[in-house]
C-alpha cells in the first residue's frame, strides 16, 4: 500500500456519477504512492466488498442529520490513522462539518464540488435546504485548504463569490475510461438484439438515477412528443432510485409501457450507449454530467437542458434546449438533427484532457501538492 493515505468522502447507497468518479479514481490510483479509505453514512454501499478486498477501509459514520455525532466520529477516525489529505466529494455545503473536523485535526482538506444546485419537490424543504446551504458556505471556506469543482457552475454553488472570482478554484475534470466507450457497431447490433429492438428503430436513452433533479416526468413528455413524429422509437432508462415506481406508473397511464425499457442499474452502461441513437438529459441542473462525456465519446448526439453547464459540450454532438420549451420543441429538434453519421470521438476527448489516465495523474499531482505544502508549513 502507498505511503500516503487519503480519506475520501462520501459514498452513498446508490451508484451515481459521483460514486462512479470515486470508484474509477480508486481503481487507477498509484498504490505505490497512495492508499485510500472512505467515509459513508449509508448502511449499504455498492462495491464495499471490492474496496475492502483492495485494502481500503470503509468507515460508516452517523448521518449528517446529526452533525455533532458525525463531527466527533470523523475526528476519531483522523486520530486513529495518519492521513495526508481529506478529499470531500460533496454536493452541498451542509457537509462542512467534515471539513471542520479535518481542520481541527490539522489534516489538509480538499473540497470537490459535484453539483450546481438543489431541487426538492417539496418547495418549503427546498427553500430551507438552500438557505442552510448558503449559511454553511463561509464555514466551508474557512476550513478548506484546496478548492475543487467539476465546473464553474459547481464552484459558484459551493463556494463564496470571492473564492471563485479569485481563481482559487481548480476545475477537476470528470474523466472517463475513454477506450471503454468507443463506438462499436458490433456491440450495437448485439445489444439491440438482446433488447429485441429492430435495427431501424430510433432509440432514445437516459442514464441516471430516478431523482427529481433528473426530470424524468418531462422526459416522458418529450418521448411522447417524439413518438408523434416517429412511431418507430423506444426509450431506454438506466438507473434506479426513489421515483422509479412513480415514473413506471406514469408510463403505464400514458400507454407508453410497451415503448420504454426500464433497465435498472447496469454495470456496463458503455454497451447501452452503443445501442442508442441519442442521449436525452432534461435535468433541472447538473454540475457536469459524467454521462454526457461518456455519450459523446461513443459518438452519440446529446440533447441537454440549458440548465446544464455549457462546458459539457466537448464536441459538436451536444444540443442545448431550454427546459422551459415544450416537449414538442425538444422532439422536433431531435428528429431534425439526430441522423448524423456515427463514429467515436475518443481522440477529441483525449485532446481535451478527459481520459481517466489524465484525470488520475492530475488528481495525484494535487494530492502531492497538498501534502508538500503541509510538510513545508511545519519546517
Amino acid at each position: 500500500m502507498g505511503d500516503v493515505r487519503i480519506l475520501a468522502g462520501f459514498l452513498t447507497g446508490s451508484y451515481g456519477g459521483v460514486e462512479r468518479y470515486m470508484m474509477e479514481n480508486f481503481r487507477l490510483l498509484n498504490r505505490t504512492k497512495f492508499s485510500m479509505d472512505f467515509l459513508t453514512s449509508a448502511s449499504d454501499v455498492p462495491f464495499e466488498a471490492e474496496l475492502r478486498q483492495a485494502g481500503a477501509t470503509v468507515y460508516h459514520i452517523p448521518s449528517f442529520k446529526h452533525p455533532v455525532r458525525c463531527y466527533r466520529e470523523i475526528r476519531k477516525i483522523l486520530r486513529r490513522r495518519t492521513y495526508g489529505c481529506i478529499h470531500l466529494n460533496i454536493s452541498t455545503a451542509l457537509l462542512a462539518v467534515a471539513a471542520v473536523a479535518g481542520r481541527r485535526e490539522k489534516v489538509p482538506v480538499l473540497v470537490h464540488s459535484h453539483s450546481s444546485g438543489y431541487h426538492d419537490r417539496n418547495r418549503t424543504r427546498e427553500v430551507v435546504y438552500t438557505f442552510l446551504h448558503r449559511i454553511c458556505k463561509p464555514m466551508l471556506k474557512r476550513n478548506t485548504d484546496y478548492f475543487g469543482a467539476c465546473s464553474l457552475e459547481a464552484a459558484a454553488w459551493m463556494f463564496p463569490g470571492d473564492v471563485v472570482k479569485s481563481g482559487r478554484v481548480h476545475i477537476l475534470k470528470n474523466a472517463i475510461d475513454i477506450h471503454t466507450f468507443e463506438y462499436d457497431e458490433s456491440v450495437r447490433t448485439k445489444v439491440r438484439r438482446e433488447l429485441n429492438v429492430e435495427a431501424d428503430t430510433v432509440v432514445l436513452g437516459h442514464v441516471g438515477n430516478f431523482m427529481p433533479v433528473k426530470n424524468h416526468r418531462f422526459l416522458l413528455e418529450i418521448f411522447q412528443a417524439f413518438l408523434a413524429l416517429n412511431s418507430n422509437a423506444r426509450l431506454l432508462l438506466l438507473g434506479t432510485g426513489e421515483l422509479q415506481s412513480e415514473i413506471k406508473t406514469r408510463a403505464q397511464e400514458a400507454k407508453l409501457s410497451d415503448k420504454i425499457l426500464f433497465l435498472g442499474y447496469q454495470p456496463n452502461p458503455q454497451d447501452f450507449y452503443q445501442a442508442m441513437d441519442a442521449l436525452v438529459l432534461p435535468s433541472l441542473f447538473e454540475g457536469f454530467p459524467l454521462v454526457a462525456v461518456e455519450a459523446q465519446t461513443a459518438g452519440l448526439p446529446c440533447y441537454l437542458s440549458d440548465a446544464i453547464t455549457k462546458a459539457s459540450a466537448l464536441t459538436d454532438l451536444v444540443h442545448f434546449i431550454s427546459i422551459h420549451r415544450s416537449p414538442t420543441v425538444w422532439a422536433s429538434e431531435m428528429n431534425r438533427t439526430l441522423h448524423s453519421p456515427r463514429y467515436s470521438r475518443h481522440e477529441e476527448m483525449v485532446d481535451k484532457g478527459y481520459s481517466l489516465e489524465q484525470g488520475i495523474r492530475s488528481l495525484e499531482e494535487i494530492y502531492s501538492q497538498i501534502i508538500k505544502e503541509k510538510e513545508n508549513s511545519h519546517v
